[in-house]
């Protein structure tokens, strides 16, 4: 147990020590931490965004490695190796789910890399110094909080974005306002520097017409985003 603990004080914005037997007097709630998803991140104002959480007793906290490289190299060894087979992104849980019944997984080079946000996910919930907290992990749609939710991960739980907001986040509608994004964080193309024959697809439409079709057939690497253009339209970050 931890002999002293951080207190920030929202009036005049400074931070306190106190021992912990002082802290448990005040009455004061155990912080809890977030892991803000990159599309949320470019939706507010950073300070603004941070002295909301802090006023709801949450902590932002980041993850040490570069997944979007680590992922992107784990797809890269793949498309290099010498198995055969058409690799599909399965960043996006939702495309996966989506096409999945028009494909013949005979001809599919199977694998299981995690999205993004899982790798983040993983590595925070094997944090030693953060074992004893709750960490939400913030997604921008509801299909990828229900995979990393089923994943089962100690004290991590994952949850769209507006239900947070509007769940966790008291006076969220003062004070704060959110950008629409025209466009994703991480758009279509993240596969563009891996020299194979790749195909990059998005919405609902486009996904279902390349697979009926077994277009997919032609391609090494097929990269797939449910919502059109990108996570910047997913259900979680919409009509905030």
């Amino acid at each position: 147990m931890l002999n002293y603990i951080i207190y920030y004080s929202i009036m005049g914005n400074r931070l306190f020590m106190l021992s912990y037997t002082n802290f448990l007097f005040l009455g004061v709630i155990f912080i809890k931490y977030v892991f803000i998803n990159p599309v949320v991140d470019r939706m507010y104002n950073k300070s603004q965004l941070d002295n909301l959480l802090i006023q709801n007793n949450f902590i932002r906290i980041g993850v040490d490695k570069d997944y979007h490289s680590i992922v992107k190299k784990k797809y890269s060894d793949l498309a290099y190796s010498k198995n055969s087979g058409v690799i599909l992104d399965k960043r996006c849980p939702l495309a996966v789910e989506t096409i999945k019944q028009y494909i013949s997984y005979e001809k599919i080079l199977e694998h299981n890399i995690h999205p993004i946000l899982i790798h983040c996910a993983i590595e925070i919930a094997q944090r030693k110094d953060l074992v004893d907290n709750e960490k939400f992990i913030t997604t921008p749609c509801k299909s990828l909080a229900d995979y990393g939710n089923n994943l089962k991960l100690d004290k991590i739980f994952f949850v769209p974005w507006n239900e947070f907001l509007n769940n966790y986040l008291k006076n969220s509608k003062n004070g704060i306002e959110s950008i629409k994004l025209d466009k994703s964080p991480i758009p279509l193309g993240y596969f563009d520097d891996i020299e194979v024959n790749i195909k990059s697809i998005s919405g609902k439409y486009d996904l279902e017409y390349y697979f009926k079709n077994n277009l997919y057939e032609k391609h090494n690497i097929v990269e797939m985003l449910y919502c059109c253009g990108g996570c910047n339209n997913g259900d979680g970050v919409l009509d905030l």
